[in-house]
């Protein structure tokens, strides 16, 4: 749209990587518990992402700025992929 892009502390994600940390944390160090909480983590931050990516796209579509929602789009399918991986994945113990 002819601005340079300028990169700016997001506090929603800042919160959910926080959330991460307390996990790793309060679980015990290759725990079951603590393999499932994290990819329940990295699963909310892949959400917020594929949230504001398809949001994004969806407002440049609005303003006619088709070459900003072909990028939008882009990197809202590789969101996607990576949440579909997170989900198919986990390789985690029996509890």
């Amino acid at each position: 749209m002819g601005l340079p892009a300028e990169a700016e502390n997001c506090i929603g994600l800042q919160g959910l990587f926080d959330e991460g940390w307390k996990v790793i944390d309060e679980t015990e160090d290759g725990s079951t518990q603590r393999d499932v909480a994290l990819i329940i983590a990295a699963q909310k931050v892949e959400h917020y992402e594929i949230a504001s990516y398809g949001s994004l796209a969806t407002l440049a579509t609005t303003m006619q700025q088709p070459e900003v929602v072909k990028n939008f789009a882009r990197s809202l399918r590789r969101r996607k992929i990576q949440m579909h991986c997170l989900l198919l994945s986990p390789k985690v113990k029996s509890m």
